[in-house]
Formats: C-alpha cells, sequence, structure tokens
C-alpha cells in the first residue's frame, strides 16, 4: 500500500470510527420570557437572570459533516451511487477558503469569480 493510501486509510477509519456527537447545548430565552427588570442604583437586583434561561431539547445527534461526505463518496464507488458534491463544488469551497483569506489579509472586500 502507498502512503498516500495509508493515510487516507486512517483518515477515514478515523472518521467513521468517532462516536456521533451529541447537539450542543445552547441555552434559549423566548420573547414571553425576557424579563423586565426595573433599576435600582440604590437597590441590588432581585431577579436572578441565570436561572431564566432553558436549554435547548435534544432532537437529534449531530453527524459529523466530513464523515457525511465520506460515507457519501464511499457510496459512490462501492455502489455507483451519484455524487452529490462534483469536483467543482469542491473547486468553489477551497476558492472561498482562499478569498476569505485573502479578504483578511488585505482588509478589504474581495469578488468571488466564476469558475
Amino acid at each position: 500500500m502507498s502512503r498516500r493510501a495509508v493515510l487516507s486509510l486512517a483518515l477515514f477509519l478515523a472518521v467513521m470510527l468517532s462516536p456521533l456527537m451529541p447537539a450542543a447545548q445552547s441555552p434559549i430565552q423566548s420573547c414571553a420570557a425576557t424579563p423586565k427588570p426595573s433599576w435600582d442604583a440604590n437597590a441590588p437586583q432581585a431577579m436572578n437572570f441565570d436561572e431564566q434561561w432553558q436549554e435547548v431539547p435534544d432532537i437529534e445527534p449531530f453527524k459529523n459533516s466530513y464523515r457525511w461526505g465520506w460515507e457519501q463518496y464511499l457510496r459512490h464507488v462501492a455502489e455507483g451511487a451519484p455524487l452529490r458534491s462534483p469536483m467543482l463544488e469542491g473547486a468553489k469551497d477551497v476558492q472561498l477558503t482562499e478569498l476569505c483569506y485573502q479578504s483578511d489579509r488585505e482588509r478589504r472586500w474581495v469578488d468571488v469569480p466564476k469558475l
């Protein structure tokens, strides 16, 4: 096996064997539940704002997008399934990333040319 094939296989196995990640816990607060405190500089605040937040319920585990891409690619190779992300889409991703770095480096907006 070539070194490149071994590295690709190692990366693939690391991604595929990684467990599904749980959804990130994020506190939310609806408009109806948003507190309307009164402010008095001479009195301590009676409301405990941290206790008023609610946790976002877990709906389903988050699946690693890199893993999803690998699964899609392997289905394409092994089963002949259509590849939803052709090479041009990958090139667009790389182009956008490079232009983001350029924009940050030059501190200006950068036009995105068509590929």
